[in-house]
């Protein structure tokens, strides 16, 4: 007597993407007019977060990820340099490229401490905005690329994963020959059988 065939393991229809949240970058100066120039400059690059100090930064990048962050040099409380190096001493941070964005003058040994403590590149106030943005485009091209790699590896994963799970419910089903074979059978698992009676009766 046969036995019901085993119902097939429910197929994982991916729900509709949701819309893609803009990159974001962060931009931190204790002067709030500067955080305007610098929205106004970097909107349309990507989304801007702003901190109005190096504590403040801290806390954004505890809960988010960015791009780059835009990181003024004299600030009151933590300097840039501070901020930096606390920003390269955490896990979720420490990879984040630091542009400084400073006033100072450009001797040698201004840029070497902001190098020793994670800068990737200088601004110089006053700033041109078409070379900031340019800087600042470059790091986004790069971050929205990077996420694009690791999406599309989560995607060609769940693929394997799903193939897997057929693939185990088509050996079970050519394994058992008393299974009845209803409609609920895997598509797999009949392309098989097929195969099978076909190759027995050569």
């Amino acid at each position: 007597r046969s036995r019901v065939a085993p119902v097939a393991p429910p197929r994982m229809v991916p729900s509709p993407p949701a819309a893609e949240e803009r990159t974001r970058i962060l931009v931190v100066d204790d002067d709030g007019r500067n955080l305007l120039a610098l929205s106004e400059v970097l909107n349309d690059v990507a989304e801007v977060a702003c901190a109005n100090s190096g504590e403040e930064a801290l806390r954004f990048l505890l809960k988010e990820q960015f791009a780059v962050i835009i990181l003024d040099v004299l600030m009151p409380g933590l300097d840039g340099y501070e901020t930096a190096n606390l920003v390269r001493k955490r896990e979720q941070s420490r990879d984040t490229p630091i542009i400084f964005l400073t006033a100072i003058n450009k001797e040698d040994a201004h840029l070497l401490r902001g190098y020793d403590s994670g800068a990737v590149d200088y601004v110089f106030k006053p700033f041109d905005p078409t070379i900031l943005r340019s800087k600042v485009q470059v790091f986004v091209n790069l971050y929205e690329k990077t996420r694009e790699i690791e999406r599309k590896a989560i995607r060609e994963r769940a693929s394997v994963e799903e193939f897997d799970v057929a693939d185990v419910y088509g050996d079970a089903h050519l394994s058992d020959p008393t299974v009845a074979q209803g409609p609920l059978e895997h598509p797999l698992a009949r392309g098989r059988k097929i195969a099978k009676a076909w190759w027995d009766a050569r």
